[in-house]
């Protein structure tokens, strides 16, 4: 068996790019859900709360995976870490929620 020789690229290695999002509000909520005091606030009530609040209110039992704003952060800042305005939901509940208020605006 013939000694293998390996392949050699040319050029420098490709960087990994990734687009910018369209809406700015878009690449704005990217930035802010990165940060560490919402990371850390997520965590805390995802703890605190494991289970999807609107499955369980519907009597079905579903793992809860996003932290929801009842009111929308980009309206109430001040309430962007308040845990009353939290919502512990499964995915499919929160993509349901967050489709609704994009068709509102």
């Amino acid at each position: 068996m013939a000694d293998r020789i390996p392949r050699r690229r040319e050029g420098p290695p490709k960087a990994r790019q990734r687009r910018p999002p369209a809406d700015p509000r878009q690449r704005e909520l990217d930035l802010w859900i990165q940060r560490a005091p919402w990371r850390r606030c997520r965590l805390a009530y995802i703890k605190a709360h494991p289970l999807c609040e609107l499955c369980r209110e519907a009597g079905r039992i579903e793992p809860a995976q996003d932290v929801h704003h009842k009111v929308d952060r980009s309206e109430r800042p001040d309430l962007a870490y308040d845990e009353s305005n939290l919502q512990a939901l499964c995915k499919p509940c929160h993509s349901r929620i967050t489709l609704a208020r994009l068709k509102q605006t």
